[in-house]
């Protein structure tokens, strides 16, 4: 089971409570602009929250 809407990082650790896994896009972006390029930063903090869970 993957969730595909409202991944972000405040979330993603909840979400993988009960998830396998998460389909991520604007949460990744640069100020959160779908058109923007991604962001390092952003991906950084949300794997390292997602982490958290995986062990």
């Amino acid at each position: 089971v993957l969730v595909g809407s409202g991944v972000r990082p405040d979330t993603v650790a909840e979400l993988l409570t009960i998830a396998d896994g998460a389909i991520v896009g604007t949460a990744l972006k640069r100020g959160g602009e779908t058109t923007a390029p991604v962001d390092a930063g952003r991906v950084e903090t949300l794997v390292a929250r997602a982490d958290e869970v995986r062990g």
